[in-house]
This record gives C-alpha cells, sequence and structure tokens, in this order.
C-alpha cells in the first residue's frame, strides 16, 4: 500500500461535497474486509482508501464537533501502516455499558502486538 501524504487528504469543504459517495463505497468494500472474532470481536482489514475514509472522518468529526481545529499530518502518522505490513482496525462491540471501562482497560497495550508476515 501506497502510503498517504497530507496531499491526499482533502479539506473539509471538499470531502462534505464529495462524502456520500465515497462513504457508500467505502461500506460495500469493509464488507468484504471483515471478520468476527467471537461474539464481540471484528477485525477489518485496512487498504488505503478505508485508511483515508478514517482520516476524513476523523477530521470531519473533529472540525464540526469539537475544537475546530485538526493537525492532519499527525492523524495520518497515528493510522498509516508501515510498507509491506498488513493493518486491521479492531473494534470491540460492548453491549452492558457496565462492562466497557473493565473491557477496555483489559485492552490496554493491545496496539503493540504484532505478527510477522516473513515467516
Amino acid at each position: 500500500m501506497n502510503k498517504l501524504i497530507l496531499a491526499d487528504i482533502q479539506n473539509i469543504i471538499e470531502y462534505e461535497r464529495s462524502r456520500k459517495p465515497f462513504r457508500e463505497r467505502i461500506i460495500a468494500l469493509k464488507k468484504n474486509r471483515r471478520i468476527s472474532i467471537g461474539e464481540s470481536i471484528t477485525l477489518v482489514f485496512e487498504n488505503r482508501d478505508t485508511v483515508r475514509f478514517q482520516i476524513q472522518e476523523m477530521a470531519r468529526w473533529n472540525v464540526w464537533w469539537m475544537t475546530r481545529r485538526f493537525r492532519r499530518a499527525g492523524c495520518i502518522q497515528q493510522i498509516d501502516p508501515r510498507e509491506n505490513e498488513l493493518s486491521a482496525t479492531l473494534m470491540v462491540d460492548i453491549a452492558d455499558q457496565s462492562k466497557i471501562a473493565a473491557t477496555l482497560d483489559a485492552l490496554i497495550g493491545l496496539h503493540r502486538c504484532g505478527v510477522p508476515l516473513d515467516w
């Protein structure tokens, strides 16, 4: 996957204009990239477009609902996988609100896990 660069990220006005069809395409794309692990864990394997969508959505949320300030380059660094690296977003479905804190606490450090692909 070619790394995303700042120029790949649309400004919020451009993104709002193109968001609906882009979002629909990404939702369809992710259906074949989703794997359930047990009852509450799902992995979605990412590609360049799905990562760009995540960045655009975070920027959109941040701009419109939070501080209206966004450091796009920092966001790209946090999500963009390294070259030749398989990337997946892990989603945890926690229906019981009383278990959210304990479940998330148990997952601290999980982002440091890695699986070597050069077996």
